[in-house]
Parts: C-alpha cells; sequence; structure tokens
C-alpha cells in the first residue's frame, strides 16, 4: 500500500524492520513558540479509534485495537495484503509505571510464523528506551523531535501542527494545514512519520507526544537527488460528533482512503 512518501524505497524497507522504538529525553526544541504540552498523559474521557482500514489500488491495511479502563492499548493487529501477500501482527501490551512490555506475533503466507518481545521504558509518560536500538529527543512541550536509529530523522513543531520531517539532509515533507477535528486525534503515523512501533502509536500518539487534532491539507515530498516535488493533498469527513470517520489523500492520480472507527 502505498502511503505519503518519507524516504527512498530501499531504506525504507530497512527502516520499517525496526519495531520498537526508544526515546532520551532532552530539551533541544524544534518548536517555533510551542505552548502546549505533546504528550505524556493517556486520554481516556473520549472515544477510542478502534479500527482504521487503508485501501489503495488492490492492498489493504487494516489496523484493530482493544483498550483497558484507562484508555490504554492492550490488543492490537496489523493485516497487510497486496497482490497474493499476507501479513498479519499481532500485539499485546503490558503496562507499568516506568515500561511496556509488548509481545508480538508475525504469521504470512510467504514465510515462516515467529514471536518476539521488546520492553519500552518509560520516563513522564514518554517512551525512553527499547532495547536500545532506538533513541527519541522531544521539545519542551514534549513533542518529538528527532528519532534515531542508523540515521536521524527530525520533526518541526509549530504548537501543535507537524510542520515537516526531515531525513538528515536529502529528503523533506512539508505540510500545510486547513482545518482540525473537534473530537478525536489526528493518527499522524500515516503521514509520514515512518516510526517503529506505529501500531503502538497509533492508538496512543500522546506516547511520543504526537497527540493533534490539525489536520494537514497538503504535503510536499522533496529530495536532493534531482526528482523533483511530489504532492499530496488530504480530504476528511467526520461524524456529527466531529471525529474524523475518512481519509483521503491523492498523488499523481491514485487515490489511498483509511476509514475509521472511534467507538
Amino acid at each position: 500500500m502505498k502511503t505519503f512518501r518519507l524516504v527512498g524505497a530501499a531504506l525504507l524497507a530497512v527502516l520499517m524492520c525496526a519495531n520498537f522504538t526508544s526515546c532520551s529525553k532532552d530539551d533541544d526544541s524544534a518548536t517555533q513558540g510551542n505552548d502546549d504540552v505533546g504528550g505524556g498523559e493517556v486520554v481516556a474521557i473520549e472515544k477510542k479509534l478502534t479500527k482504521i482500514v487503508g485501501v489503495s489500488g488492490s492492498g489493504t491495511e487494516t489496523y484493530e485495537f482493544s483498550y483497558d479502563d484507562k484508555g490504554r492499548v492492550v490488543k492490537a493487529s496489523e493485516v497487510e495484503e497486496y497482490d497474493e501477500s499476507y501479513y498479519k501482527y499481532e500485539y499485546k501490551f503490558v503496562w507499568s509505571d516506568d515500561a511496556i512490555m509488548a509481545n508480538i506475533k508475525r504469521s504470512s503466507n510467504r514465510d515462516s510464523d515467529y514471536s518476539y518481545s521488546s520492553t519500552l521504558t518509560l520516563e513522564n509518560g514518554l517512551v525512553q528506551s527499547c532495547n536500545d536500538d532506538e533513541t527519541y529527543s522531544y521539545n519542551k512541550s514534549g513533542r518529538i523531535s528527532s528519532r534515531k536509529i542508523f540515521v536521524t530523522q527530525s520533526y518541526l513543531w509549530d504548537s501543535d501542527k507537524l510542520v515537516s520531517v526531515i531525513y538528515k539532509e536529502y529528503e523533506k515533507n512539508v505540510f500545510t494545514y486547513g482545518t482540525s477535528c473537534q473530537k478525536g486525534y489526528l493518527p499522524l503515523i500515516l503521514f509520514g512519520m515512518e516510526i517503529g512501533c506505529k501500531t503502538l502509536y497509533i492508538a496512543n500518539p500522546e506516547l511520543i507526544g504526537a497527540r493533534t487534532n490539525q489536520l494537514p491539507s497538503s504535503g510536499t515530498y522533496s529530495n536532493t537527488y534531482g526528482d523533483g516535488d511530489e504532492v499530496t493533498t488530504f480530504a476528511y469527513e467526520f461524524d456529527k460528533e466531529g471525529y474524523i470517520t475518512k481519509i483521503t489523500s491523492k498523488q499523481d492520480g491514485e487515490t489511498t482512503t483509511y476509514t475509521l472507527t472511534w467507538k
């Protein structure tokens, strides 16, 4: 399935194999005038995002989530289907005050099944480490400002708007904004934040300070390789309460739709 382009295809494949993330808290802010609080506290009073179905051409991605009474995701699944390929990831999350234990089972019709686990440590409600493989930095408002695994990605925020995602100095996504949602939030992971363990952060984006109700109207991808800019436009539909029910992205004649269910 084609989502908003962030990095070259070969490197993206490598980065997507890193399933869990870590972060180191610092005061290095990439924010212009932030005074909001980006993360750290799970929001339990609103409806929860329970399902996302993404469709692009013949490809389908389906995410489903279950939560405890504190609004924390405890079970999730991710199914990818395209052509004749099928992949499924099943997640179980065990929360404590200073860590999240994640147990994952992967199955496919292409290769053997396997299971693995990781422990994500928490500080002030933000993910701090996972097997020391990946590190995060946050700005003063608690929003993710950089991600480092093999290379570094930087995230620039203007208050609660994600302005840009920069992959080193070579590739960049820049977002423009139009509207916001009255309830719920935007799963920003779908818009170029290529981060390991994305399923956890789609359900609880406050774990990396990425919870926002601001909605991009377009995104422009550019690089230094001379490929030319690529512009993606976004449109949204809402239910009567103001939760996002559908996101439609268009790029070069290709349309991707995400249907969101809140309960």
